[in-house]
């Protein structure tokens, strides 16, 4: 009995040996550092975060998970990092608020930088502080697979813009470039209301005095009467007709056919030519505009009796002269001779 009893004893005791030996924790190498920087992000945009490994020994294999605010951050997809160049890795977004991912290799990875690249959605209600953890890392030294190193990990923080900064700075640009445009149109708008009320004053026509041409025959009408005869001049005596020559009745001298005519195209009280000659002075006598002979003292002619012109349409000269006179000129304009 005591015999059984002391095999029995001696069964369990190396079967708790051997279980304590199964069961003991794993030996413990050098330590490497796992993080996550932090980052800004704006609202509605992306996001790709760095997962990195500081004071790395040497890694051949790790496990990390990365947790984040699903109310700020849609995870997307896990890709290689930089200094993970021909490791196998896998990874998972399917959890809400958690990526899974993690590699394995047998050249192992040296360096310091970032492992993974966790590209995510920020979301369009994002805003402030959003933290992003790590949980569950682990990491096996490249030199021995068995060999698991001590893991020290760093979490990360997230600051989510609006966009208001920038969007605010454009819309107020946009404003104020579109009231500068209102007020220069209404500038402008002004000055052309302010011009139509106002216009330029414009300088009136100046009277150009007219002056006589000699070769213009002056205009037909009455003349102006002409002026008294002087006390001392020696009134016209009527000289009566040839014998012989009929008398008409109404006591009259009879008319030629010439001044008939002439009557008839253009009737005249008193010619030009027959006009009395002033008072005090050297009297004007007409003188034809063509031949620029004088005229006799005639009312009757209508003619010049040397070259024939028809004198109604000739002006009146100077006798003393010969400058021609206007229809109301009562002197001469060259020699101030009056006119008679």
């Amino acid at each position: 009995m005591n015999t059984k009893t002391s095999i029995a004893f001696a069964v369990r005791a190396f079967l708790l040996a051997a279980l304590i030996a199964g069961s003991a924790a794993p030996v413990l190498a050098a330590s490497v550092t796992i993080r996550v920087p932090a980052l800004e992000a704006q609202a509605g945009g992306t996001l790709e975060l760095p997962v990195e490994v500081v004071g790395n020994p040497g890694l051949g294999a790790i496990h990390v998970e990365i947790t984040y605010d699903t109310s700020a951050l849609k995870a997307e997809e896990v890709v290689a990092g930089p200094i993970l160049k021909s490791a196998l890795f896998d990874f998972d977004v399917k959890k809400p608020g958690r990526v899974r991912t993690g590699f394995c290799t047998s050249g192992g990875v040296k360096g310091d930088g970032a492992i993974f690249l966790v590209r995510f959605t920020v979301l369009e209600q994002a805003a402030g502080k959003s933290p992003v953890g790590l949980e569950k890392c682990r990491a096996w030294d490249d030199s021995d697979q068995e060999l698991e190193l001590l893991v020290k990990t760093v979490a990360g923080e997230l600051t989510i813009g609006t966009g208001a900064g920038s969007g605010g700075s454009s819309w107020i640009l946009l404003v104020a470039g579109a009231v500068g445009l209102v007020l220069v149109g209404v500038f402008v708008a002004v000055l052309i209301r302010r011009g139509r009320r106002s216009p330029a004053a414009q300088t009136p026509p100046r009277a150009v005095p007219a002056r006589a041409n000699p070769g213009v025959a002056a205009p037909r009408g009455n003349p102006p009467p002409a002026p008294a005869a002087a006390s001392g001049s020696a009134p016209r005596v009527a000289h009566p007709p040839a014998a012989g020559a009929p008398r008409p009745a109404s006591g009259r001298r009879p008319r030629s056919a010439a001044s008939d005519a002439a009557r008839s195209v253009t009737p005249r009280e008193t010619p030009v030519h027959a006009r009395p000659a002033p008072a005090g002075g050297p009297p004007i006598q007409a003188a034809c505009p063509k031949c620029h002979a004088p005229l006799p003292d005639d009312e009757e002619l209508r003619f010049c009796p040397k070259c024939g012109k028809p004198l109604e349409e000739a002006p009146p000269k100077c006798a003393k002269c010969g400058k021609a006179l206007k229809p109301d000129d009562k002197f001469c304009g060259g020699c101030g001779t009056p006119r008679a």
